[in-house]
């Protein structure tokens, strides 16, 4: 993604709609796929977490944590008082095998040149039992470069 969008994306997914709705949908999806754990400490990823407005929603269910390539969004995770947000790529993920309960990777894939090697991080930083939520535009000309 472009490193100026991120700016963009700062100043309006709290309020727009897209961004809006989008979370709103990725927060029932994790509602209800966590309801059967009970109240334990859920251990939450998101991949490619942008500036960190889903993460932060996300953080009502558990301990949040982000990996992000841009360190410039890293830096607006961290002005949003994200501080378990750390830069990474999804090919690579920074963190121990079965870490989390729970890993969101909205809309990432289509980005990357090796999705196949991310979709292996992905299931190998999750727990047994664990959940994967993911997005990708339907079709192709739903996405673009940035």
């Amino acid at each position: 993604m472009e490193s100026n969008e991120y700016q963009t994306m700062f100043e309006n997914e709290d309020h727009h709609w897209w961004f809006q709705g989008t979370r709103a949908v990725i927060l029932d999806v994790a509602r209800e796929a966590l309801s059967p754990r009970g109240e334990r400490d859920i251990q939450i990823l998101d991949v490619g977490c942008g500036t960190g407005a889903t993460l932060q929603a996300l953080s009502s269910f558990g301990e949040v944590h982000g990996v992000e390539p841009d360190p410039g969004a890293v830096a607006h995770c961290l002005a949003r008082g994200l501080s378990t947000v750390v830069e990474g790529r999804a090919e690579e993920l920074p963190f121990e095998d079965d870490s989390f309960d729970v890993v969101v990777a909205l809309d990432v894939l289509e980005h990357l040149e090796d999705d196949r090697r991310a979709m292996l991080e992905m299931k190998r930083v999750l727990r047994e039992g664990g959940t994967l939520v993911l997005t990708v535009p339907a079709f192709p000309f739903l996405w673009s470069a940035h």
